[in-house]
């Protein structure tokens, strides 16, 4: 799963959802832990970034600064494709056995060296426990599961609430409310899910040189990560 960059297109992704899809595209999803092969791996309390979301047709992942995306269609309440995606892997933290088997267990990628079209399938379960709280767990064709909750954790892990982008949409320029939290970095993504640009924390951020369209902001603080849709006209 070390690699400097996986370009992976025409991914062919299979869900099978226990639940509705409601509260998968409403919640914003950070890894608890990992299982593979029956042993449980935990997140560092210094990874801030585990994080999964369903935004505007597209789910995004990450750990650090690996990230993967591609375009998901609802098919019904039991089951979601994504199409395809971009993998990059560039971390900013140690490696550790929890960033090291996260991404493999979500889309396996030693299955994508080769960039051909890959299909594979998962089973995902969507526990709602009291006052909103929901469990996501997903698990993969070798048995081997990734573990959500929408709630705030006790460590470096943290669902960001309360963060928001304006003007949206805009034409040149956005700016972001973050409730108190320390802004660290923007990543600007398009619509297929490739990195296009790389902010620090500033007042406003330009856009002016991309064309009109959808792209996402995926906002890192200093407890965690959110994802946010952009539109530009």
């Amino acid at each position: 799963m070390k690699k400097a960059l996986l370009l992976f297109t025409f991914l062919w992704f299979n869900f099978s959802v226990n639940a509705q899809v409601g509260p998968l595209v409403q919640e914003n999803w950070v890894a608890t832990k990992v299982t593979i092969n029956n042993v449980d791996y935990l997140p560092d309390n210094s990874i801030a970034h585990s994080f999964l979301n369903f935004i505007g047709g597209y789910i995004v992942m990450g750990v650090c600064d690996y990230n993967v995306s591609g375009e998901i269609e609802f098919i019904d309440n039991s089951k979601i494709h994504i199409k395809y995606g971009y993998a990059t892997l560039a971390f900013s933290c140690q490696y550790l056995p929890f960033t090291d088997y996260y991404p493999d267990t979500i889309i396996l990628t030693n299955d994508l060296l080769n960039q051909v079209l890959v299909e594979l399938d998962y089973q995902a379960t969507l526990v709602d426990n009291i006052n909103n709280e929901y469990e996501l767990t997903i698990t993969n064709k070798n048995g081997d599961k990734a573990y959500y909750t929408n709630k705030p954790l006790s460590t470096g892990n943290l669902v960001i609430k309360n963060i928001s982008i304006y003007p949206n949409p805009t034409q040149n320029e956005f700016s972001i409310t973050a409730d108190n939290h320390q802004i660290q970095k923007v990543n600007l993504y398009s619509l297929q899910g490739k990195l296009i640009k790389t902010f620090s924390d500033d007042i406003s951020y330009i856009i002016s040189e991309f064309n009109s369209g959808i792209y996402f902001a995926e906002i890192q603080t200093e407890i965690g990560t959110t994802v946010k849709k952009i539109i530009k006209k």
